[in-house]
């Protein structure tokens, strides 16, 4: 066992033995990420050494998927001690949005506008849809780009700044780790991949 404090990646241990690992330019060790097996006789790597500086909480998962992965290896029948549990949030959701859902919000919220006057409907408008909508960040344009280093993008303005604040920064559900959907999402092995292209089942 290596410990690691966040820094870099101590090797030493390596220079008296006779073994090749694969090493990441980064000098983290290249490991099977379901089963964090170096691919190298017995030698699993998990944490600092496998991801670089990173959280314990990622260091305590990649402990779990290298105990259950461990066990299998010499033969043990452990019992399986972790389910990763289903989030929505992890579910794409650029699909769900087309341009002509975007078109026809827009003419709903026009029609339902309390004044007429061209420039407070466009007010209007941009601080409904702003609610929905992520703001796209500015850029100079690409000719601009060959006359200077200027940076590309060219920062929000003040309002759209604030307007993406008060966005709701998360995506996933409201109750959490209470909520019964997620509970049977996750005791049922929903597929978020089926989720985010659309695609059924084959029958079976």
């Amino acid at each position: 066992m290596i410990a690691a404090v966040s820094q870099k990646t101590d090797t030493r241990f390596l220079e008296n033995e006779d073994i090749e690992l694969s090493f990441s330019r980064w000098n983290t060790i290249n490991v099977d990420d379901a089963t964090m097996h170096s691919g190298v006789h017995n030698i699993f790597a998990i944490g600092d050494f496998r991801r670089g500086p990173a959280t314990a909480i990622e260091a305590i998962a990649d402990g779990r998927v290298a105990a259950q992965a461990i066990d299998t290896y010499f033969g043990g029948d452990m019992e399986k001690i972790y389910t990763q549990s289903f989030r929505s949030r992890n579910v794409e959701r650029g699909h769900l949005i087309r341009a002509q859902h975007a078109d026809k919000l827009r003419s709903t919220i026009y029609s339902l506008m309390p004044t007429s006057k061209p420039e407070q409907v466009e007010q209007y408008l941009n601080q409904a849809l702003g609610k929905i909508f992520r703001a796209k960040m500015p850029e100079l344009s690409i000719a601009a780009r060959d006359l200077n280093f200027n940076e590309v993008e060219t920062g929000l303005s003040q309002q759209a700044a604030i307007d993406e604040a008060k966005r709701c920064l998360s995506c996933g559900c409201d109750e959490g780790n209470d909520c019964k959907l997620r509970h049977y999402a996750t005791d049922y092995h929903v597929d978020r991949n089926m989720i985010r292209t659309n695609k059924t089942p084959e029958p079976a």
